[in-house]
């Protein structure tokens, strides 16, 4: 059980994914978090977009072992592009 005192995690709906994740590793690494457990803590904390993403992504894993490393760089390349890797983000701007 967590010796930290209690800190609500931060919700993920998919928008500023790299924000998110920089938040909630580092809270993992203050807790010395293990990787079985970051998969919880990251499920309950998901919403809109990225638990439906959540869902599917589990349901195409059936039968293969997903390590917390491979499941943060696929969560990365559906939503971790952001604003500065989006172009159709960037031409918005010149609206």
């Amino acid at each position: 059980m967590s010796r930290l005192p209690r800190v609500d995690l931060p919700k993920c709906n998919g928008s500023n994914f790299s924000d998110w994740m920089y938040r909630i590793e580092q809270f993992f690494k203050v807790d010395n978090t293990h990787d079985h457990v970051k998969f919880k803590l990251t499920i309950v904390n998901l919403k809109d977009k990225a638990l439906q993403w959540y869902k599917a992504y589990m349901t195409s894993m059936v039968g293969i072992m997903v390590y917390w490393g491979k499941y943060v760089r696929n969560m990365a390349q559906r939503f971790g592009h952001g604003e500065e890797g989006d172009p159709l983000a960037i031409l918005a701007k010149f609206k």
